[in-house]
């Protein structure tokens, strides 16, 4: 997708590419229900161009301290703002945006695998504020492996 951005009156163009799939993980990231495109691409078109200070409340997914629905919250104001900021419209009748929204793949059964891996890694990355960073280091793949067996053996049973 191309487009123009307006950033403190500065007019730049930009290319956005992102992977088919990212609708997909932003409704499993942030438990957003699947049918919402148009939340799910204001989300994925917009994280590009924020800034640090947007996530300057410390909350976000994976800070080992907010529950989903409190990160979900954050980034949903987060995105808003930015969306503000660069004056970005997903929802332009017949715009580029709407291909996108509506031809990106969401399939309930990926959605839940990935819903997991999302739960796995918060709990992991929980437990990161205990430990050491050689430790942390050391168990990653670890961590990644263990997942992959629970949900191997859970699509089994």
């Amino acid at each position: 997708m191309t487009y123009t951005l307006i950033d403190e009156g500065k007019i730049s163009k930009h290319v956005h590419i992102m992977p088919t799939d990212t609708l997909e993980w932003r409704s499993a990231e942030y438990d957003i229900d699947p049918n919402d495109r148009d939340t799910l691409m204001d989300i994925a078109l917009t994280e590009p161009f924020l800034k640090a200070e947007d996530y300057a409340d410390g909350i976000h997914l994976y800070d080992g301290l907010s529950d989903v629905a409190t990160a979900k919250a954050a980034h949903l104001s987060r995105c808003a703002l930015g969306k503000l900021r660069h004056r970005l419209s997903t929802r332009i009748k017949d715009g580029p945006c709407l291909r996108l929204r509506d031809e990106s793949p969401i399939n309930l059964e990926v959605l839940e695998i990935k819903r997991r891996h999302v739960g796995a890694q918060r709990k992991w990355r929980a437990s990161l504020r205990q430990r050491t960073s050689a430790d942390v280091e050391a168990s990653r793949v670890q961590v990644w492996r263990m997942s992959e067996r629970r949900l191997a053996a859970d699509d089994l049973a």
